[in-house]
């Protein structure tokens, strides 16, 4: 691990890789995936992200756990670390306490850090 990427990093990239292989899906693929309008991903960009020497944000994993068939990057989180998906009601518990904590780092003044 570098001073970069987490220990949850290079658990998302290990589970990532192994996902889009079982997908049949290439690097090329996944820069295109992760290319948006005005955005082109390089293949550096990407082979970055999935040796967790960089980390992914939270949008790009939105877009592989659709290319996949997940239905976001929590899914695809939670598959990562727990090698499963969290139920619904997991699932808005999660989305409540990330409301909460993003609402307290806004209010105490620490949004960018």
């Amino acid at each position: 691990m570098d001073h970069y990427t987490t220990d949850t990093d290079h658990m998302v990239a290990k589970y990532t890789k192994q996902l889009l292989r079982e997908h049949g899906i290439t690097q090329d693929q996944v820069r295109e995936i992760l290319s948006s309008e005005g955005t082109i991903r390089s293949s550096s960009y990407v082979n970055d992200r999935l040796n967790a020497r960089r980390s992914f944000a939270l949008s790009e994993l939105d877009r592989i756990a659709q290319a996949v068939g997940m239905k976001d990057a929590l899914d695809l989180v939670a598959a990562a670390k727990y090698g499963s998906r969290p139920t619904e009601d997991v699932r808005e518990s999660l989305y409540i306490l990330l409301g909460a904590l993003a609402r307290r780092e806004a209010l105490s003044g620490n949004s960018n850090k």
